[in-house]
């Protein structure tokens, strides 16, 4: 990340990049070290972000949900287009809803 991105974001803004960009499992302590906030503050974003279904939980482990990356980036190709989208949106909201 940029030396001065703690200027320009809020501690909010650094974790959800941090957390939207995982690989794999992390503890809410490495989160927290790479978005530079205390852990407390990268636990509530975290925990936040499980709640909204962006991330799962796996013990004191967060991980990107697949199955809503993938929803939401079907959903970013239908919204980019303008002559009609590659697959119907009650497709994408059936598959948003069983996952």
């Amino acid at each position: 990340m940029p030396k001065d991105w703690t200027n320009l974001s809020t501690p909010e803004q650094r974790v959800r990049t941090i957390a939207e960009s995982m690989q794999g499992s992390r503890t809410v302590e490495w989160v927290a070290q790479q978005a530079e906030v205390d852990v407390a503050t990268a636990k509530s974003v975290l925990d936040d972000m499980v709640d909204e279904g962006i991330l799962i939980q796996n013990d004191s482990r967060y991980e990107v949900n697949g199955h809503r990356a993938l929803a939401d980036a079907i959903r970013d190709i239908g919204e980019e287009t303008e002559d009609g989208i590659l697959i119907p949106w009650d497709v994408i909201e059936e598959y948003e809803s069983s996952n």
